[in-house]
């Protein structure tokens, strides 16, 4: 049923709040899972190739494998400082799996993204003295989404 200015009812979904998603892998995992911050960039580069001249107007079009990154920021308690600097993904020869699941506080998930190859490129500790906060910041490069 359409409503007064004609247009289709709108389809209401249950929000997803980070409050209730988790993270696991890299040595995050049990009362380590969650940040206060996380941001997740996957891409995949495109090239064009057009010929020059002539009776011909071909283009192609490809693309690049993909890589993405990882930005977590996390409150540091004793535990999660405990697990910085090893298991897999904080050895470049040995390439670890994060895996993200979105939450809701209604109820209803908001899907799991798994990434796969993943190393740890760069590792910070920030302190504030005025909310007597520690944070640590994680950055992984990583080869695979998946959902």
């Amino acid at each position: 049923m359409a409503d007064i200015f004609n247009k289709k009812d709108i389809a209401l979904k249950n929000p997803i709040t980070a409050d209730y998603c988790t993270i696991t892998g890299l040595g995050i995992s049990g009362s380590q899972s969650y940040a206060t911050n996380v941001q997740i960039a996957y891409q995949q580069s495109i090239t064009r190739r057009r010929t020059i001249g002539g009776q011909s107007q071909t283009a192609v079009i490809y693309g690049s494998l993909p890589q993405g990154q990882i930005t977590m920021s996390r409150l540091a308690v004793d535990s999660s400082l405990s697990a910085v600097g090893t298991g897999a993904g904080w050895d470049i020869c040995q390439p670890g799996e994060l895996t993200i699941t979105l939450g809701s506080a209604c109820g209803s998930g908001g899907g799991t993204y798994t990434c796969t190859g993943c190393i740890v490129t760069g590792y910070s500790v920030s302190m504030e003295a005025d909310s007597l906060t520690v944070m640590d910041n994680v950055t992984i490069e990583f080869m695979q989404m998946k959902k």
